[in-house]
């Protein structure tokens, strides 16, 4: 999945929710990072999950993937949200032939 960036703008207590501008290629488990002026008891620069995608938006968060919903604070403001390139996909597959030549002699004594 590509990059995202959006403007989150309020945080809420009472739910544990981030309100921002869309939510569009949010889904669990993907990282989410904030930056500028952050609210709602959210650490700049801090990764932390989606747990969940409410609406189109607003969304709570986790600390690790699947984990238990960060507790916000009340808060209002503009702060950036980055959720970073992620790639999906089988992993490739190499495979490489060789010989191994072991040179070695035995003395017997």
């Amino acid at each position: 999945k590509p990059s995202v960036v959006t403007n989150a703008i309020t945080t809420s207590s009472a739910n544990n929710t981030v309100t921002c501008l869309s939510t569009v290629n949010f889904f669990p488990g993907r990282p989410i990072i904030f930056t500028g002026s952050v609210f709602g008891s959210i650490e700049s620069g801090k990764t932390y999950y989606v747990k969940s995608v409410l609406n189109g938006t607003t969304f709570t968060l986790s600390y690790v993937v699947n984990g238990s919903t960060v507790p916000l604070a009340d808060g209002v403001g503009y702060m950036i949200a980055t959720l970073p390139d992620i790639s999906t996909g089988e992993p490739t597959n190499e495979s490489y032939s060789f010989t191994l030549k072991i040179d070695y002699k035995i003395i017997f004594k």
